[in-house]
């Protein structure tokens, strides 16, 4: 990871970025451009974040997005590896708004830290940016570690949709 400090960009800017450096993702939070690169693993373990959650929110009422859309909310520009919002809430957006960078907050958003991030205490800037989140009123951030052992594989800011789902076990152990 990468960070480099600079004046916010635009979203077309982070976009162009992304388009110009495939394999990689930039993100704006607390002052810092963060580069990170996509790595193999982390593919997987998203790509069964994305199933098990995006089959949830079908049958809950939200819509489910992936880590390709980005969110621009309070002084953020982030792009999590899942993110739901009240169907309700996205629904009223129209089709070009839908087609653009989202500007709702999510009611979730899920983090899953890559050894391309990094470890140590923000683990690889994840942390900072699931508390900016939670900060920016996301209703419940969750962030999972399959690097970490016990209760710390998994932390959470705020009140989960009722019957959210709870065992993570299937992404932490791919």
């Amino acid at each position: 990871m990468i960070s480099i400090r600079q004046s916010p960009p635009s979203d077309a800017e982070l976009i162009q970025w992304s388009l110009d450096n495939p394999g990689v993702r930039f993100e704006y939070v607390n002052g810092v451009v963060t580069v990170s690169p996509t790595t193999g693993k982390s593919g997987v373990r998203t790509s069964l974040l994305n199933i098990k959650l995006g089959v949830w929110a079908k049958s809950h009422g939200y819509t489910s997005f992936g880590s390709s859309t980005l969110f621009h909310f309070d002084e953020l520009q982030v792009s999590p590896d899942e993110v739901l919002i009240l169907s309700e809430r996205f629904n009223v957006l129209s089709d070009e708004e839908q087609d653009e960078t989202v500007t709702l907050v999510p009611d979730v958003a899920v983090e899953i830290i890559s050894k391309s991030r990094g470890f140590g205490k923000t683990r690889g800037g994840v942390l900072p940016k699931c508390n900016a989140m939670y900060d920016s009123k996301v209703g419940y951030v969750l962030m999972l570690d399959p690097y970490a052992t016990g209760s710390d594989r998994f932390v959470a800011w705020g009140c989960p949709p009722p019957n959210f789902p709870t065992d993570w076990d299937d992404i932490l152990n791919a």
